[in-house]
């Protein structure tokens, strides 16, 4: 099992797990785990592994949810 494997399998739970702690809901909070773990595998082969891999996952996830969630709240006000 590759580093990344390991780290997803350890950390992929606590991560969806702090966001619906945080009020995102469940499916949203996996889709977003989802997209951070994509951008690291786009990223990190570039630029390197963070020190601290798991905190640079959740704030992607994190920033992720947030920017969806206005697109989607100001695409709801254009349509009223």
């Amino acid at each position: 099992m590759s580093p990344l494997e390991r780290l997803i399998r350890d950390s992929y739970g606590r991560m969806v797990s702090r966001l619906t702690c945080r009020g995102v809901p469940l499916e949203d909070a996996e889709d977003a785990v989802s997209r951070a773990l994509q951008a690291a595998l786009e990223h990190w082969p570039v630029d390197g592994v963070p020190t601290h891999p798991v905190a640079w996952l959740a704030t992607v996830a994190r920033n992720d949810w947030i920017d969806r969630r206005r697109r989607s709240q100001a695409a709801a006000r254009i349509l009223e």
